[in-house]
């Protein structure tokens, strides 16, 4: 494998994944903290957006580099695997906080969750059916 390849797929893609992971974490906890219909930053605590505002960065930064070893291929200052596990390190709370996404908070199905249920052949059949 040659360095240029070296450099694209071990520090790279990792990089591009943390920069993914990181901003989509920002992206669907946003919502959450400052309200899906009329909330206002104000709503949220103060802690809450501060550490919400460090996952676009940390995303932001990872995709700039990430672009930036792509384009240039050119072996990163320290080494591809120090970077490769710098990259591994960083990705692990960014995977963490976007699988744990947002989880409803009275534990209700939503309206579409419901209309959808409401039209399966499973629910008229069980609507139908007379009880014991």
């Amino acid at each position: 494998m040659s360095q240029s390849s070296q450099a694209l797929w071990f520090d790279a893609v990792p990089l591009l994944v943390v920069a993914a992971a990181y901003l989509g974490a920002a992206a669907r906890h946003g919502r959450r903290l400052l309200g899906r219909r009329g909330g206002s930053a104000g709503d949220a605590s103060r802690a809450a957006l501060s550490l919400l505002s460090a996952f676009p960065a940390v995303g932001l930064a990872a995709a700039a580099y990430g672009v930036v070893l792509a384009v240039q291929r050119e072996r990163p200052v320290g080494g591809i695997w120090l970077t490769f596990g710098l990259a591994l390190l960083l990705a692990v709370p960014g995977l963490l906080a976007l699988a744990s996404g947002q989880a409803p908070e009275d534990g209700e199905p939503s309206d579409q969750v419901k209309s959808r249920a409401a039209s399966s052949p499973a629910f008229c059949l069980w609507t139908t059916t007379p009880g014991p």
